[in-house]
């Protein structure tokens, strides 16, 4: 039991260490980029972070079925993707 629990601890903390590191790679990205997106993509991805936070509570009482996070990811992820390129910079990132 304590090695299983152990276990899954560890497995929970990797996969939130892996959004974290996505998380800031994607804000670092969004500084290099043109125009007003980059503004746009660091409030979205405030957002997100702040619905993850506020929604920990959720999750550690296991009552999360559906999870507020999910529509900000989306729109992050929409608006990230839709970025349309206008400088040698922005093609190259």
């Amino acid at each position: 039991m304590v090695v299983n629990v152990k276990a899954d601890y560890t497995e929970v903390k990797l996969v939130a260490m892996k959004e974290a590191n996505k998380i800031e790679d994607m804000f670092i990205v969004s500084k290099a980029l043109s125009g007003p997106e980059p503004t746009q993509l660091q409030s979205l991805i405030q957002t997100y972070i702040s619905t993850v936070i506020d929604e920990w509570p959720t999750i550690a009482d296991q009552k999360g079925s559906a999870l507020p996070s999910r529509e900000p990811v989306q729109e992050l992820t929409s608006s990230f993707f839709s970025h349309d390129p206008t400088t040698e910079n922005d093609l190259i990132i």
